[in-house]
């Protein structure tokens, strides 16, 4: 049944709340694995809103604490190191958004995948993602595609392949992270699901609003 819908993923690889939910969607994608989830990017620090770690410390302090209560994840000692560093890196999301739009051209069906150990790498591993190793030993470590690093890290929301994928984030009414909803056989979006943390949860909540609809709808 799960076959005639998929996921729309409203995300951003330097969105702690993502990190966190990383176990709800894999859980979901081991049970339900033929489901397509599509990530969408939204640039949540990017043009005048992309700015050095060291302004973020004190918000990303306060706020480590919720999110570990509300997701059971958060970012490990490698991070806080790279953050705190003399030469703290910049919080650029246009960088990995255009790393994760290549991917979905080299290979689509590792996208989801890809978006969660950037996270991994970053939140858990204090890599910073606006060098081009990062991205390389993460590609060759995981057997990925060879990407095109330099534009990778020289990318800004003007960039084509940045702006594609912050327009169509806008055009779904995506403004805050992660969002998912759920699209029907012929993309029209019908439900979206709360931001569920426990894994179970999440799954339960995603039957439930998937079987409502076949069952209003006559579908199947």
């Amino acid at each position: 049944m799960s076959s005639n819908i998929k996921i729309i993923y409203g995300y951003d690889t330097l969105c702690g709340w993502c990190y966190g939910f990383i176990p709800a969607l894999r859980h979901l994608k081991k049970k339900y694995h033929e489901l397509p989830i599509q990530v969408i990017p939204g640039g949540l620090f990017t043009g005048k809103g992309a700015r050095p770690y060291s302004a973020l410390v004190n918000h990303i302090q306060t706020n480590q604490i919720r999110l570990e209560q509300v997701t059971g994840n958060k970012p490990g000692n490698a991070f806080h190191t790279m953050i705190n560093s003399e030469n703290p890196p910049l919080a650029e999301s246009a960088v990995p958004t255009h790393a994760i739009q290549q991917i979905k051209s080299l290979a689509p069906d590792r996208v989801l995948e890809f978006a969660h150990l950037l996270q991994e790498a970053h939140f858990g591993d204090g890599k910073d993602l606006n060098k081009v190793r990062t991205y390389n030993d993460l590609c060759e470590k995981h057997d990925l595609p060879e990407l095109d690093t330099a534009a990778i890290v020289n990318a800004t929301a003007d960039d084509p392949l940045v702006a594609e994928s912050y327009s169509l984030a806008s055009g779904l009414g995506i403004r805050s992270f992660p969002t998912i909803l759920l699209v029907d056989a012929d993309d029209r979006v019908f439900s979206a699901v709360q931001n569920i943390y426990e894994p179970a949860t999440f799954v339960a909540e995603f039957e439930r609003q998937r079987d409502s609809y076949f069952k209003n709808s006559g579908s199947a």
